[in-house]
């Protein structure tokens, strides 16, 4: 099973290595300029590099040639890419509020359109989003805004890609989660099960979580 992961430095990406047998993982070298490597991981084991990549410059289109000329074809795609900006909303400047689209929606739009292509029959997108989304935070106005898109833009992806098979679904995961000793791991666990024992009325979801911190 081939997955690739959007963002290599996030704190999911070393249990994924862990649990699948081969990995592609974006490393980004600038992430606001969206420049990078795509390496792969094989049982853990980091391999060489494979190419370099400008996501602003070419859409993702040099990822997908890649792709193409290997004849790779991913199970799931999994989007951990974020920006957090601890900042209340009369502290973020415009700046601030546009780097964190970028990293949030942004990219996440440009991967998925180029790679989507590339998903076998009955793979899926996975994106991880935040509790922040639905409960909203002092200080996350631009995270939570973009990740609450996030989540609409997964649902409707779910309805485009129906006639391949192919699903979109969000874990949301609460901040308090990433914290706990096990949380990684549970995360880690739930995408593990989504992609070896696939749903197939799982589509178009938010799976949550947060012990029950967003109950209404």
């Amino acid at each position: 099973m081939n997955i690739l992961l959007f963002d290599a430095n996030h704190c999911i990406a070393e249990a994924l290595t862990q649990s699948f047998q081969s990995v592609y993982m974006l490393e980004f070298t600038d992430r606001l300029k969206g420049q990078g490597k795509l390496c792969q991981y094989k049982s853990g084991q980091r391999q060489e590099s494979l190419l370099t990549f400008d996501l602003l410059e070419d859409e993702a289109a040099s990822i997908a040639a890649w792709l193409d000329q290997h004849d790779v074809r991913l199970e799931a795609m999994v989007n951990n890419l974020e920006q957090v900006t601890d900042k209340s909303l009369l502290e973020t400047s415009l700046v601030q509020w546009q780097e964190s689209l970028l990293i949030n929606l942004h990219f996440p739009f440009l991967l998925v359109k180029a790679l989507v292509p590339y998903l076998s029959e009955r793979g899926q997108c996975i994106h991880l989003s935040s509790t922040m989304a639905v409960s909203g935070e002092s200080g996350a106005v631009n995270y939570a805004s973009h990740k609450s898109a996030l989540e609409s833009f997964s649902k409707s992806l779910s309805r485009e890609c129906s006639e391949r098979q192919i699903r979109s679904n969000v874990i949301s995961v609460s901040p308090r989660c990433w914290k706990e000793t096990n949380g990684v791991q549970q995360v880690s666990q739930m995408i593990y099960q989504m992609c070896y024992n696939p749903a197939s009325f799982l589509n178009g979801q938010v799976i949550t979580f947060d012990n029950g911190e967003t109950l209404s």
